[in-house]
């Protein structure tokens, strides 16, 4: 899905991970523009999958940073 090195993937902290989503977004909204222009190097299932992998990192996300916040 996205050329990454293993210390990106493994987020240990919040900016981290916050770069990684931000690098998803962006493939993402890549993606989305080639299938709408109807480009040939369009993959329904890349971009499906990118999708999962997005939805599933910003739950992550989200459950990092309510573990972090005050009760």
């Amino acid at each position: 899905m996205l050329s990454l090195w293993p210390h990106e993937v493994e987020t240990p902290d919040c900016a981290t991970h916050a770069r990684l989503l931000a690098r998803m977004r962006r493939a993402l909204r890549l993606e989305r523009q080639r299938g709408l222009a109807g480009h040939w190097a369009y993959d329904l299932n890349r971009h499906a999958m990118l999708l999962r992998a997005y939805r599933i990192e910003v739950a992550l996300h989200r459950g990092r940073n309510e573990k972090r916040a005050p009760a």
